[in-house]
């Protein structure tokens, strides 16, 4: 490909805001000379790598507007922290179905037991708003009892206190 070719295609990916594709567009277009690719394949490696990255971007935006007090993937959730906590329920949750059925997720239990410690992890798709209720609030007259575990509930909008 000719010097002047490769500029061309290079001014367009940066009008369509196709950075990622910019940047890599030398190597992409030697490995596809490498492998042969067919050029539906080609396309679909460009458009693949420019999705990822801006998904990326945008899950990294949205974490920092955030403004989590620390950012943890839950994968480093310590469960042997508080052993009551149901792994495979917080690993459900974290696949947001609760969004698609339109539930809400109450997180209740009594201090120092790792609720605030979910909360990012679970919010770090980029799909959820948090609301820490503040003492006065729906969550502190919901609050169990100190013996009770703490729990991740799905709950319908509907049952929440006014």
């Amino acid at each position: 490909m000719n010097p002047a070719q490769l500029e061309r295609l290079s001014e367009h990916l940066v009008k369509l805001r196709l950075f990622k594709s910019r940047e890599r567009l030398e190597a992409l277009l030697q490995h596809a000379a490498e492998k042969e690719l067919a050029y539906s394949d080609f396309l679909e490696q460009v458009l693949g790598e420019e999705v990822a990255a801006k998904t990326s971007k945008n899950v990294t935006m949205r974490t920092s507007m955030a403004r989590f007090p620390f950012v943890k993937p839950l994968e480093t959730f310590d469960f042997s922290y508080q052993p009551s906590i149901d792994k495979k329920q917080v690993q459900g949750l974290a696949s947001c179905h609760f969004i698609e059925h339109g539930d809400n997720v109450l997180v209740l239990g009594p201090p120092r037991v790792g609720k605030p410690r979910r909360r990012p992890g679970l919010a770090a798709g980029g799909r959820l708003r948090l609301d820490q209720r503040t003492r006065h609030g729906a969550a502190e007259r919901a609050r169990p009892r100190r013996e009770e575990s703490s729990s991740l509930q799905p709950v319908r909008p509907a049952s929440l206190p006014h």
